[in-house]
């Protein structure tokens, strides 16, 4: 029973104490030594997000309108706007 809420918790690293935490990521509060991090950047890569190719703000704008109910919405915007300059 005692394993099985080990490995419940195991991924809850904020629940965690902070020697528990260095002691599993192999580090100490004083960080890597560069060796060691130097193995780590060649075994893993850097530590950098992928950079993706942005949205178009036009595309953006057509799937948002892109509905019925918002071809509703202007049809009727239209409509009172017809009706206010010919009544």
């Amino acid at each position: 029973m005692a394993n099985r809420i080990n490995n419940k918790n195991s991924n809850k690293w904020h629940a965690l104490d902070v020697q528990e935490v260095l002691k599993r990521l192999g580090a100490s509060e004083n960080g890597l030594s560069s060796d060691e991090a130097l193995r780590r950047l060649e075994k893993v890569g850097p530590n950098s997000l992928v950079v993706e190719e942005g949205i178009n703000p036009f595309r953006l704008l057509i799937r948002q309108v892109h509905n019925p109910l918002i071809y509703l919405l202007i049809f009727a915007a239209i409509l009172s706007i017809f009706i206010r300059t010919y009544y």
